[in-house]
């Protein structure tokens, strides 16, 4: 079951498109309505701009579909609680049945992608697409800074395993990782300097080597006969993944900044007709974690000016230090929004 917050801001964007009607929104059941109503009570007493804003977005959409000859009493397919056949670019949380209309929702959302580093900076730059289960990211770029920071976190003494490969061979489970986990935060809540200083070692490494191996897989795609980046599917389809294009149009809609927003994103091949790729680029920040920047630079073909958008991944473990494997969050960087984006347009 998706969070309640997200439960919550699809299902208040449906009720105003079918004008509050439920028996129009297909795939809820009674669970799901529960966190809806239980969701909706707490923001009318503590957040009720969320749900003004929130329902305004639907209105938005109502409008529009009308405009578009949508049928007035129109039915739509929620989908939250699905799991998608295909690994993809876009996801949809609402469907438009009449119209074949997939509509993605975000609210307040500057994460707007949660994938393992080893897609962001392995995979996709090589062109390489799937659904997979990955490994630890910092053993794979940082073993010996990685094992001492464990060492000087006490892991050896806490745990009774000499090594951090010892450790998570022997240790498994979200449960039992815990322990250590939360005894590691308490010693950065202290300031324990011996242990800021294994943890900064650990972060500068894995930001270099996460940046270095990003560029590294950029300019080996654009070896042999296909040495420019307007010219290259696979990097198309990074910048598809990122910027969350694909085959068909959709509707991105929800609150940005805590205002409401909607656009139309154009499709893949309309975008390769009005911009292309003219630099892809990534450099390691120096954060209180593990961070890389990626820049995307762009051409309009049409006023010939170059224009960029960025995006930071945040490479930080899940559930905690030592506990489950890194994940990379995808950030929108310099504040830009979806509503901004030269190929989304304004619904």
């Amino acid at each position: 079951m998706p969070r309640p917050q997200t439960v919550f801001s699809e299902l208040q964007i449906a009720l105003a498109m079918v004008d509050e009607d439920w028996s129009r929104i297909k795939n809820v059941d009674s669970e799901s309505k529960s966190l809806y109503q239980e969701e909706l009570r707490r923001r009318l007493s503590s957040d009720k701009k969320s749900v003004e804003e929130l329902k305004r977005t639907g209105g938005k959409i109502k409008k529009w579909l009308s405009t578009r000859k949508a049928p007035s009493n129109f039915s739509v397919t929620w989908t939250g609680k699905e799991k998608l056949k295909e690994y993809g670019a876009v996801g949809h949380d609402l469907h438009v049945d009449s119209l074949d209309l997939r509509i993605s929702v975000k609210e307040n959302a500057q994460l707007f992608q949660n994938p393992s580093p080893f897609k962001v900076f392995e995979k996709w730059p090589k062109g390489i697409f799937e659904q997979s289960r990955d490994s630890d990211w910092f053993i794979h770029t940082a073993p010996e800074e990685l094992n001492n920071y464990y060492l000087k976190c006490s892991g050896a003494k806490f745990s009774g395993y000499k090594d951090i490969t010892s450790y998570y061979q022997n240790v498994g489970g979200k449960g039992e990782r815990k322990k250590f986990s939360t005894y590691v935060a308490d010693l950065h809540s202290s300031s324990n300097s011996v242990v800021l200083s294994a943890y900064d070692l650990l972060c500068r490494k894995v930001s270099n080597t996460s940046a270095e191996i990003f560029n590294s897989n950029i300019a080996s795609s654009l070896t042999g006969g296909n040495k420019q980046l307007s010219n290259n599917k696979s990097l198309a389809k990074l910048f598809a993944f990122y910027f969350r294009l694909d085959g068909n149009r959709y509707t991105l809609c929800g609150t940005e900044n805590s205002t409401s927003f909607a656009v139309e994103v154009s499709d893949l091949k309309n975008w390769e007709e009005n911009f292309e790729i003219a630099g892809v680029k990534a450099e390691a920040l120096t954060r209180g974690q593990p961070e890389v920047l990626l820049s995307f630079e762009f051409l309009d073909k049409k006023s010939q000016k170059k224009f960029s958008r960025k995006i930071r991944s945040e490479v930080r473990w899940s559930h905690g230090k030592f506990c489950g494997n890194p994940e990379a969050k995808l950030y929108k960087h310099d504040s830009w929004s979806y509503s901004d984006l030269p190929w989304a347009m304004s619904v």
